[in-house]
Formats: C-alpha cells, sequence, structure tokens
C-alpha cells in the first residue's frame, strides 16, 4: 500500500516508517512548514509540506494515489493555560479535519487516528481528563460525518503510555533515566497511580496490523471503530521504580509524596476496548526498560 503519515519524525513515527517499509508499504510523510525534514531526506522517505493555508487536497492531487492515511500528529499538552487553546484546537480538530475532507476528495479509502485513554477518565465510556483529550474526542465525532457521507473507513488506535529507546518527550522512564545517571532527586506523587507501558516496536506493528486490516472493507464489520493495545503488565509508580532498579542496578533518587497529585489524576489505565486483531506485545516491561536504559547509557558516553 502507500500510506500517507502525519507525525512521522514524531517519536512514534520513526518507528511507524521503518515497521511500515520492511511488510513493502511505501510511506509518504506530510510536515509541517516548520518541521526538521532532515531525518525524513535521509531515510529517503517523500514528504508533502502543509502551510496550514491551502487545501491539502491540491497537495494530495498531485502525489496520489494513496491507499489510506495514518494520523499519528497532535499536541498533547497535560494542562492547559488560554493562550494554549486556539494552537490545541488547531493541532487536534482543524488540522485532521482538513486531512479528512482532503482524503474524500482524492478517493482516499480509510483513515487510521490516533486516540488516547485520558479519553476515558475513570475507565469510562467518555470522560476527558483534559481539553486535549476532550479535542481528540471532538475530531472523532467530526470524522463520523465522513464516514457516513463519503463511505470513509475509520478506526482509532487509543494508546496510553509509550516508551522506547529514542523518546525524546519528557516523559516518565525518560526522566528516571536522567537522574539515575546524574543524582539529582526527582519530586513526584505517592506513586499509587497504575500505568500500562507499551514498547514503541509494539505500537508501529499495531499501527501497521491496523492499516493492513483497514484495506479491506470486509473485515470489520463497523466502519468507525476503536481499538487499543495493553501490554499485559499493569504496575503502579512505585512497582515500575522498583523494576527499573533492579534491571539497571541503579537508585532512582526519588521524593515519593513531595509532588502534589493533579486534577482529574489517571490512577488506572483505560481498559474497555477490543485489541488490534492479530496484535501481541513482543517485548516484556522488564527488556524495554533494559534497552532503554542501554541506550541512554551509550548515548551519554
Amino acid at each position: 500500500m502507500r500510506i500517507l503519515l502525519t507525525g512521522a519524525t514524531g517519536f512514534i513515527g520513526q518507528w511507524l516508517v521503518p515497521c511500515l517499509s520492511e511488510a513493502g508499504h511505501e510511506v509518504c510523510a506530510i510536515v509541517r512548514s516548520s518541521t526538521d525534514t532532515s531525518g525524513l531526506t535521509a531515510a529517503g522517505v517523500p514528504y508533502i509540506v502543509d502551510d496550514g493555508i491551502q487545501n491539502i487536497g491540491v497537495a494530495l492531487e498531485a502525489h496520489k494515489p494513496f491507499d489510506g492515511i495514518i494520523h499519528l500528529s497532535s499536541l498533547f499538552l497535560s494542562s492547559h493555560n488560554t493562550e494554549d487553546v486556539l494552537p490545541l484546537l488547531s493541532a487536534n480538530i482543524v488540522f485532521p479535519t482538513r486531512l479528512l475532507d482532503a482524503a474524500v476528495q482524492n478517493g482516499i479509502r480509510w483513515f487510521i487516528n490516533t486516540g488516547t485513554g485520558w479519553q476515558h477518565y475513570e475507565d469510562k465510556p467518555y470522560s476527558p481528563v483534559n481539553l486535549y483529550a476532550a479535542s481528540k474526542q471532538a475530531f472523532e465525532s467530526l470524522a463520523r460525518y465522513y464516514v457516513e457521507a463519503h463511505g470513509l473507513r475509520f478506526a482509532t488506535l487509543a494508546l496510553c503510555d509509550t516508551y522506547g529507546p529514542g523518546d525524546t518527550r519528557a516523559k516518565l522512564l525518560r526522566l528516571w533515566c536522567e537522574i539515575a545517571h546524574c543524582g539529582i532527586a526527582l519530586d513526584m506523587s505517592e506513586g499509587f497511580q497504575k500505568i500500562d507501558l507499551i514498547y514503541a516496536a509494539d505500537v508501529a506493528m499495531a499501527f501497521r496490523l491496523l492499516a493492513e486490516h483497514q484495506a479491506s472493507s470486509t473485515i470489520f464489520s463497523e466502519s468507525m471503530r476503536t481499538f487499543s493495545i495493553s501490554s499485559g503488565e499493569v504496575v503502579s509508580l512505585r512497582e515500575l521504580a522498583a523494576l527499573f532498579e533492579k534491571v539497571t542496578g541503579k537508585t532512582l533518587p526519588i521524593r515519593w509524596g513531595a509532588r502534589a497529585m493533579r486534577p482529574r489524576e489517571v490512577m488506572i489505565p483505560w481498559s474497555a476496548e477490543q485489541c488490534v486483531p492479530g496484535w501481541n506485545p513482543t517485548v516484556s516491561l522488564q527488556e524495554g526498560v533494559l534497552r532503554m536504559w542501554q541506550a541512554h547509557v551509550t548515548a551519554a558516553t
């Protein structure tokens, strides 16, 4: 298949591009004008630049055909200020809706969206943890129009926590690698929140499998579905810290309880939806933490 990918230069995107290519699929990225595309050029991945103004459909017309779209890009904010509202809605609602419109203009058959477990506070069918999660849900509501009016096949892969080597985001395991290496203390909450961490290579495989399923109009009985994936190893932050220390041989200088809980703190990961058919995790939490630590040590030396 020939697949248009947003977020190709992001953390999961950098794992997904080779995963799709190794399966024989051709990837074309769509990026903002401000994006550093040197990595795409080095990897031989063609890309389309979106200036945020022009009709994306015209750009796709010049580069088609495309079988489908995988939409990874988003603006994540755990909490927001007033000045964040427009950028958040632009990135998470306006841009992907423009992309949906371009898809139907160009006869693209399917669209895979990236959702978040934070749309399901306390494991509810829908309860947004924050405005970011609400914006992701709003886009799915808009997408239903394109599904029902234009026959677009639309699926959402809702993710909880992802990790792996090369992660430049301010995520927990990256921070722990840094404090274990330098010894600087980190204030945290009591640490009883439970998380479901999934290794990046396994996340990429889930997207690939879902794309291959979407290519068949008969694989799913519904045109709009949500799927999730789970490592099968749900642990508390304290349990994760103990595992980290066991794997690395390092002591984490964490001050448990020194930081207050955030409003609407996520205490349990979402677990309600169906897993991507045919997908299973291949990297255990222990192995994944070890790989991440080894990559950090190598980069530090």
